[in-house]
């Protein structure tokens, strides 16, 4: 499966389960950059398809949606 793929993917996922942006307190989530962030995305990855991206993953972390470690 290719990078496009799994972009494909997230795209239909936000798509046939649409999150929205809200505010808690002084942090803010726009839940609606995220189609726009995997859109812009899609595009770029049609303009230049021979590219090669990595995925970094870290263990250990629970990042919560908040952006806060716990």
């Amino acid at each position: 499966m290719s990078l496009l793929d799994d972009v494909n993917a997230a795209i239909a996922a936000l798509i046939a389960n649409p999150e929205v942006d809200y505010q808690i307190g002084d942090k803010r989530v726009n839940a609606s950059q995220k189609l726009r962030q995997l859109l812009d995305l899609r595009g770029q990855l049609m303009e230049n398809p021979n590219t090669d991206m990595k995925v970094m993953e870290f263990e250990g972390f629970d990042i919560s949606e908040l952006g806060q470690v716990t």
